[in-house]
């Protein structure tokens, strides 16, 4: 029963950010508003999208308690996983992790840096 509220918890916060809520502080500033996914294109009216947004401003803190709740128990999760492992392999682990990290952050060459892509050469009447 446990692990079926846990995926239903799962589901929701998927379809939430598949729907492209906002979560982001924008500094004061009114959040910025998105319909669900196709509500733009069926012709709504202002009050419409008024109310939808009402609706969705009223389920945004339970949604957010939610998410923060799934992110606990993952975090509970990988650390009982974790205890799974020797000192040995918690040590590999976290090197892979070091590892990856490290490698999302790595600059990319500017375009200017780049190679160039070697030329075709044009094809002649003779070939």
């Amino acid at each position: 029963m446990q692990r079926a509220a846990v995926w239903s918890v799962v589901l929701v916060l998927a379809a939430v950010v598949g729907q492209g809520f906002s979560q982001g502080d924008d500094g004061g500033k009114e959040p910025a508003r998105r319909l669900p996914n196709f509500y733009s294109k069926v012709g709504l009216r202002q009050s419409q999208r008024d109310t939808i947004y009402g609706i969705q401003d009223k389920y945004a803190e339970q949604i957010e308690d939610l998410i923060r709740q799934v992110e606990e128990v993952r975090h509970k999760r990988d650390a009982e996983i974790e205890m799974v492992l020797n000192d040995e392999q918690r040590i590999e682990l976290k090197k892979l992790r070091t590892e990856a990290a490290a490698a999302k952050v790595k600059p990319r060459k500017s375009s200017a840096e780049a190679k160039p892509a070697t030329e075709a050469k044009p094809a002649t009447a003779a070939e």
